[in-house]
């Protein structure tokens, strides 16, 4: 079935003789992934990566096949919000877990007659941003901004990209080894995040002031993958 399959790892020859600390044969392992089946029992979407011991989570596979972005109940959560606009920071999923590949999203409530800008942006207009901070014991990905809209400005004489009403800006985030070790049980139970977003609201006529907001979240640690 892994060879059907076409995931049988290819690295490892029949007769290697490169074996598991536990005396077994490496030959015959495959890449682990996961595949996702529509109602018909086809395909539909695959998730692998390159290293064996990385899996994405199951919130990154349910918005992903679902093509929305879920807020599970009991995920960590914190956000801001003003009279001219409302963010929120959450996890795909209610914890972390080591070597799991979670998608931590922010986002942005703009209401209407009001917009934020993307990049790319002549100098003078601040563009929306978010930076999760460095933290220890985490891989932390390059932001993913979505798609944006063209919004002209005639006093100006230009187009401009931005955003408007629901906006969901996903930066994946991985705990691995060095949050201590896992198996040890004075490991932490929870990691503190540090989350950055700048931003500067307008409407088509007038712009507020450029603004950073710095949010924390403390995130659950999962056990050990069994």
């Amino acid at each position: 079935m892994i060879a059907a399959t076409g995931i049988l790892n290819t690295l490892i020859e029949e007769d290697s003789q490169v074996v598991s600390p536990a005396g077994k044969k490496f030959y015959g392992i495959p890449f682990p992934g996961v595949y996702v089946l529509d109602e018909g029992g086809l395909v539909a979407e695959k998730f692998f990566n390159r290293s064996y011991t990385t899996r994405d989570s199951a919130g990154i596979l349910l918005n992903s096949a679902l093509g929305e972005v879920l807020k599970p109940e009991g995920t960590p959560e914190t956000g801001f919000g003003n009279e001219q606009i409302e963010f929120s920071a959450f996890l795909a999923d209610p914890q972390l877990m080591l070597e799991y590949n979670s998608m931590l999203y922010v986002r942005f409530t703009v209401p209407e007659g009001l917009h934020i800008y993307a990049d790319p942006l002549p100098d003078g207009f601040i563009a929306t941003t978010v930076e999760v901070n460095p933290t220890e014991g985490l891989t932390i990905g390059e932001p993913r901004y979505p798609p944006t809209e063209v919004m002209a400005f005639p006093a100006l004489d230009v187009e401009l990209p931005v955003y408007g009403g629901n906006v969901d800006v996903a930066i994946p985030i991985t705990a691995n080894a060095d949050i201590l070790n896992w198996t040890n049980p004075d490991k932490p139970d929870s990691i503190e995040l540090g989350i950055d977003v700048r931003y500067q609201v307008c409407s088509d006529v007038f712009c507020y002031l450029p603004k950073l907001e710095h949010l924390t979240m403390s995130v659950p640690l999962g056990e050990l993958i069994r």
